[in-house]
């Protein structure tokens, strides 16, 4: 591979709704440049996509009126991203969406933390030229044959997701006095 170029911008919003909702809006993009033999021609490929996250201090689910979460920092959040990749021997398109609880296990010491996603959705489409697809056949190891197959294969996904974070990076630094 050869050296390429490429950028990211951000646009944030932290007061959305007047609430300490916080909205992102990201764009990347880049482009590098390949040779695949010595003797062959440049190549581009180009990577482009989006990201649009909104996060509400809160929990947003079917709960008691009453029940204050708070002091634990409950967050809900929702992502939205895109990706599209793009050179000669293949296009691939990515489409996901996240919807994520995340809040601390305790109000007083912000050590553990958990995340939760109860939806998380994938969409991959890949489109591959006719050489790349007779490049992929002539492997001879149908176990690595079937592996790269796989890997560009049109498929969508969901699942469950659970994270559970504990950080004792603060304690162990000292203050200035």
């Amino acid at each position: 591979n050869l050296p390429g170029f490429g950028g990211e911008i951000t646009v944030r919003d932290k007061m959305l709704f007047k609430g300490a909702e916080s909205l992102d809006l990201s764009g990347n993009g880049n482009i590098s440049f390949y040779r695949p033999g010595t003797d062959e021609p440049l190549r581009t490929y180009f990577d482009f996509g989006a990201r649009a996250s909104i996060s509400v201090p809160r929990i947003m689910a079917p709960m008691p009126r009453n029940l204050n979460l708070s002091s634990f920092g409950p967050k809900t959040s929702f992502d939205f991203n895109y990706n599209q990749e793009r050179r000669t021997e293949y296009d691939r398109t990515n489409f996901g969406v996240d919807w994520n609880y995340t809040w601390y296990h305790s109000p007083l010491h912000q050590k553990t933390r958990s995340s939760l996603s109860p939806l998380l959705i994938t969409f991959i489409n890949s489109d591959l030229s006719p050489a790349f697809k007779d490049q992929i056949n002539s492997i001879g190891n149908t176990f690595i044959k079937g592996l790269i197959a796989l890997d560009f294969k049109s498929r969508f996904s969901s699942k469950l997701s659970y994270k559970f974070t504990h950080s004792d990076y603060m304690s162990s630094r000292t203050t200035g006095t």
